[in-house]
């Protein structure tokens, strides 16, 4: 169902969600903290890791999760996506 018409059916004005959403205020789950926790061990080895799944899968979120942990203020940190990679309107 596209999101055109799930806005039509409910009456959403706008979307309920969006992206802006803190890692915290999401359902957890044993996927999501295993995806922390490997994101975790690159980071505190300074090795290099590929993040990658299915879109809406949490791949940022977890990213976000395991920076916000791990990353000490002034510490650079960055994500690169990929666009037109299949995700349909997807931006990050």
């Amino acid at each position: 169902m596209s999101i055109d018409r799930l806005r039509a059916h409910y009456g959403f004005s706008r979307m309920p969600f969006g992206k802006d959403l803190a890692a915290g205020m999401l359902h957890a789950h044993d996927a999501h903290a295993q995806a922390v926790a490997r994101i975790s061990w690159c980071i505190q080895e300074q090795a290099i890791g590929v993040i990658s799944g299915e879109c809406g899968a949490g791949k940022t979120v977890a990213a976000r999760a395991a920076s916000r942990v791990l990353t000490r203020p002034g510490t650079p940190c960055s994500t690169s996506v990929r666009p037109g990679s299949g995700c349909a309107g997807s931006t990050g």
